[in-house]
This record gives structure tokens, C-alpha cells and sequence, in this order.
């Protein structure tokens, strides 16, 4: 065989990310929710708009994930965009990399996850159960949401499938624990390229005691009410895009919470 023809192998920190990756996650699972429960107070960190475009990405994304993990944070959230142009590759990357450095991972889809077949197909190759699901720490309550219509960017509306599952959720999740939502689209109507009936989701959520709903998508900080609850979307956290309001910094959000409910945020500058 000559060497045109021998397949590429990947990296030895690809390979030995690999290894990590499903150990670390049982455990880090397990970790999780019994230091957490053991608490009355709680710090979860916010990532979004990820963008992982091939390896040169993966020193950035490693630093990241080691600074989230050594904050404190029990747990992260990612909002969504995990791959740059919808690589198998980079999902799972983004899986390994998380894990490799002890940090606990929620994420949802992206628009820019579904862009090789218009669907969630290869988000799902990584994340199978995690496209709608809930999950509580510390007497809150968390509810991730696929927002996604395909590879669409735009004029996107949530499925109907997704706010039938949220229907059912609202009725069988509780109605006093303190409550977030997080979605990869924003919901509120003055973010640019909201989701068009993001609306309808909040309305679907009255019933709960929902605090917070968190968004990526717009690359950038805003900042809404629709009372009681606070919207918010947050700058990216990628090495090959940009904040689309035009700002220069990127990062992520520290939120410490109590468990009756009060919390505060802070977002902390990233630069690789």
C-alpha cells in the first residue's frame, strides 16, 4: 500500500481523549449529583455558540473546560452550536474534551449541528438523550429544549413536537422549585432571530416558577423580563466566530443559586 492510499489516524490526544470519555462521564454524573444534593447552594457555569471546526480548535476548547472546571462549577450548560459546520467529529469532541477535564456536561442542539443532513441526526449520534429532557439539582429545576428546525437560522419556530413534550413536562414538573430553560434559540422578541413563536414556549411555562431562561444563537449579551422571569443570551465561547454584536469579548457565565431560590450571575472573559 503506498502512503497515499494509508488512512489518516488521529492524534494521540484524540485517542486518549477517547478512552476518558465514557468513564469520565459515568462518574462525573454521579459526582455531580451528590455534591450537589449535599448543598443548599450551587454554582453551574453557561456556554454557547461553541464552534468547533477541527483540531486546531481543541487546545482552546481544553483550556476552557479546565478554567469552568476549576471555578467550582458542579455542572455546564451548552447552548448549542457545539460543531461549526455540523461535523460528527466535532460533537464528539466537544463530549471528550468536557469530560477529559472533570466537567459535567447539559447541552442542546444548535442550528449549526444539524447542518450536514437539515436534522438532528449527528447531535444525536453523541447525545441521544438530549434533545427535550429535565433534570433537578439542589431543589432547581433545569429543562433543555431543542429549539432547532433544521440547519434554518432564521425565521425558525420551535416543532411542535418539542412544545408538546414541554406541555407534558410543565404538568408533571413541579410548580414551586425554582426553574430554568435553556434553548439554543433566544425567546425573547427583541433579540435578533429569535424563535418566532418563542412566546408560545414561555406561555407554556407559566404554570412554573421559572427564574431564568438561557439562549445562545445571537453571540452576544442581552438581557430581557417577561415577569417574573429574566431572558438572556450571552456572547460566544468559539475560536473561529465572532459576537455578532460585534462586542470583542467571548466566554461563559458562572450562576450560583440557593436552594430557595435566589441566585446571581457573572461572566467571565475567555481568550484560549
Amino acid at each position: 500500500m503506498s502512503l497515499a492510499n494509508v488512512p489518516p489516524r488521529p492524534t494521540l490526544r484524540r485517542r486518549f481523549l477517547k478512552t476518558l470519555v465514557v468513564a469520565a462521564s459515568s462518574a462525573l454524573a454521579a459526582r455531580g449529583a451528590r455534591q450537589v444534593e449535599d448543598r443548599d447552594s450551587f454554582v453551574f457555569a453557561t456556554v454557547a455558540d461553541l464552534h468547533h471546526a477541527n483540531e486546531d480548535c481543541d487546545p482552546w476548547f481544553e483550556k476552557l473546560f479546565r478554567e469552568i472546571e476549576q471555578s467550582g462549577a458542579d455542572f455546564c450548560l451548552v447552548l448549542g452550536d457545539l460543531a461549526h459546520a455540523g461535523e460528527d467529529n466535532s460533537i464528539k469532541t466537544i463530549k471528550s474534551v468536557a469530560a477529559a477535564a472533570g466537567v459535567l456536561i447539559y447541552p442542546v442542539p444548535g442550528n449549526h449541528d444539524c447542518d450536514l443532513f437539515d436534522d438532528t441526526r449527528v447531535y444525536r449520534r453523541t447525545f441521544p438523550s438530549r434533545l427535550n429532557y429535565h433534570f433537578t439539582r439542589q431543589g432547581w429545576q433545569f429543562i433543555g429544549l431543542d429549539s432547532t428546525a433544521g440547519k434554518a437560522w432564521g425565521d425558525v419556530h420551535a416543532s411542535d413536537e418539542t412544545l408538546a413534550w414541554l406541555r407534558q413536562a410543565c404538568h408533571r414538573l413541579s410548580t414551586d422549585l425554582p426553574t430554568v430553560l435553556f434553548t439554543h434559540f433566544p425567546l425573547h422578541a427583541s433579540v435578533p432571530n429569535t424563535l418566532v413563536n418563542g412566546q408560545s414556549v414561555l406561555d407554556i411555562t407559566r404554570r412554573l416558577n421559572l427564574k431564568m431562561t438561557l439562549s445562545g444563537h445571537h453571540h452576544g449579551a442581552t438581557e430581557n423580563t417577561f415577569t417574573p422571569t429574566e431572558l438572556f443570551t450571552q456572547p460566544c465561547a468559539s475560536r473561529v466566530s465572532k459576537n455578532h454584536d460585534g462586542t470583542p469579548d467571548k466566554g461563559y457565565y458562572l450562576f450560583s443559586c440557593h436552594r430557595q431560590g435566589t441566585w446571581h450571575q457573572r461572566f467571565v472573559k475567555f481568550s484560549g
